[in-house]
């Protein structure tokens, strides 16, 4: 069972499966690292800090199998997919839980960050300024009820952000946006998306740059 599946026209669903790669990463690292050991079986300092490594392995594997025996990984429905400069949206999060677990309300707090990056060579050199051109905050709520968590946050994208700040050449332009979902009863939630920002102005935008002008001025 996943959060929703109600996807408007023209939106999109992003699903936040952290918890599984980080449990095939710490696998993985642990078989490395027992190999490893098995090969270093006759030097016991190297074999303590591939011990102490092996362990912090396990340790992530453990937690993000337990991870994902809670719960269904985390959906965001976007009602407007891609982006465009001054569109606002109300952002869906959802998360549905495996086992019991008790009800409350879940806060949402993160930051919608734009980076721009221009690439440039000054002779043979080649050299890479970066900006951010938008840092804003989000935030939201929703209650956990009955094993469900439905949440709501309000993105909107600025209308001056966006477009190149640096009079440089390839300048590469990327929106993401960082969320966390404090869960008083329990473990925090950490993700971040990419998300596509076309260089237009949003609609309603559009229609008050082209109106006419009003009778008498």
């Amino acid at each position: 069972m996943t959060g929703t599946t109600n996807i408007p026209p023209g939106g999109h669903r992003e699903v936040d499966d952290s918890a599984s790669t980080f449990s095939f990463i710490g696998i993985a690292a642990a078989i490395i690292l027992a190999f490893l050991m098995f090969l270093a079986r006759s030097n016991g300092i190297v074999m303590a800090i591939l011990g102490l490594l092996f362990l912090a392995a396990l340790a992530v594997a453990a937690w993000s199998i337990r991870e994902m025996r809670r719960w269904n990984p985390i959906e965001v429905v976007f009602s407007e997919w891609p982006l465009t400069l001054g569109s606002s949206q109300q952002l869906h999060v959802h998360r549905v839980a495996k086992t019991s677990v008790p009800d409350g309300t879940i806060a949402i707090t993160g930051e919608l960050i734009c980076t721009e990056k221009a690439i440039y060579k000054v002779g043979t050199e080649t050299r890479t300024d970066t900006a951010t051109p938008a840092l804003l905050p989000v935030s939201g709520m929703g209650p956990l009820a009955q094993g469900r968590f439905d949440g709501t946050i309000e993105l909107t994208i600025p209308l001056d952000r966006g477009a190149p700040t640096m009079d440089l050449t390839h300048n590469e332009i990327t929106w993401e946006l960082k969320l966390e979902l404090t869960n008083p009863n329990g473990a925090d939630k950490r993700m971040s998306f990419r998300i596509p920002v076309v260089a237009e102005l949003a609609q309603p935008h559009q229609n008050i740059q082209d109106a006419p002008p009003e009778a008498g001025r």
